[in-house]
């Protein structure tokens, strides 16, 4: 080891929009996760992870690129406002001497247009 920081993440499952919706895209309006640590960054994708776009805190509405963690377990929301048939989250910890632990993850979904 050099001192690089060594990207490290946790991806989820792809999300897709319940059955009930038949043939609409999901509103993809939020996520919640259990996290502590040292820093996170939060990202979501609806294009099956080719691309990655930084969720918004939901305090502040910055994104979320390094928040700072609590060595104890807390309960994080981060908004999103996109239409999909699928929603994957990512957890990422790029930065050197930085990391996290996950536990729980939740994401939320109305219906939304026409597919």
């Amino acid at each position: 080891d050099d001192g690089t920081a060594i990207d490290s993440w946790k991806d989820s499952i792809a999300f897709t929009v319940p059955q009930d919706f038949r043939s609409l895209n999901g509103r993809w309006f939020e996520i919640e996760v259990d996290l502590k640590g040292t820093t996170c960054d939060v990202q979501y994708s609806t294009d099956e992870g080719k691309t990655w776009i930084y969720a918004a805190v939901e305090s502040d509405g910055s994104d979320a690129d390094g928040i700072s963690l609590t060595s104890e377990w807390t309960s994080y929301k981060f908004f999103v406002d996109v239409v999909s048939q699928t929603l994957s989250v990512r957890l990422r910890s790029p930065d050197l001497g930085s990391s996290f632990f996950s536990r729980w993850l939740r994401v939320w979904v109305r219906p939304g247009e026409p597919s």
